[in-house]
């Protein structure tokens, strides 16, 4: 699992419970954005913790950058993002691993999600996903179509030996909108086998309307 970090110590502790059940295998990448509060005291507490959390810093820089940090860390054969202020079902790590093992060898794995805090029905839309059923898709039409899960970054197992070649797929730096789209499209056409599973690992926080996260690339685009 990958994350960026900025400022997230409120929530920072969640996530990170959330994604331990995984299994002695899993990895917890989380890339510190020059967070200005307790965040990174956080992260080095559990990382003293358990080995199988990697903390890494850097100036600020962008959720892109923390990203791409964590691509260039990760030693995994799949990955998946996670934002600092959302958690997941604890058993999300083992039961993709389950999928992602079986005899016949998955591209990528997409499921659905949950939202925490106000209603909202349009991520709520959003994040549902109605399939029930091994999906040999073509590439970019079922995935994005009506009745799959949308195309949000973290709703998505990402076989990571798909994203290093023939030539590597990285987050666009210099963009602060739609970044996470952009890599998805480019991953799309390598993804030959398709699982969309009818299941709700993740869990979407939105507090006041406005995700951390939300707030973090707002941010982000006001200073550029």
């Amino acid at each position: 699992f990958a994350i960026p970090c900025y400022n997230s110590q409120d929530y920072m502790e969640n996530c990170i419970k959330s994604l331990l059940p995984g299994g002695d295998d899993v990895e917890i990448l989380i890339i510190d954005d020059g967070s200005t509060d307790h965040s990174l005291d956080i992260l080095n507490f559990y990382q003293k913790k358990d080995s199988r959390i990697k903390v890494f810093t850097q100036e600020n820089s962008g959720p892109s950058a923390a990203r791409n940090k964590a691509l260039d860390m990760a030693k995994g054969d799949y990955i998946s993002f996670v934002d600092s202020d959302d958690f997941l079902k604890p058993d999300t790590y083992s039961t993709l691993i389950e999928y992602a093992t079986q005899e016949r060898s998955w591209d990528l794995i997409i499921f659905g999600g949950n939202i925490v805090g106000e209603r909202n029905t349009y991520f709520e839309e959003k994040l549902s996903t109605e399939y029930r059923e091994y999906l040999n898709c073509k590439p970019g039409t079922v995935v994005f179509g009506e009745k799959a899960a949308r195309p949000f970054l973290w709703l998505h197992f990402f076989k990571r030996e798909l994203l290093e070649k023939p030539e590597k797929i990285r987050f666009m730096e210099d963009i602060n909108l739609g970044e996470d789209q952009i890599f998805e499209f480019e991953y799309i056409p390598r993804a030959k086998n398709v699982l969309v599973l009818d299941k709700k690992f993740y869990n979407y926080r939105i507090e006041n309307n406005a995700s951390l996260m939300q707030l973090y690339n707002n941010r982000r685009i006001k200073k550029t």
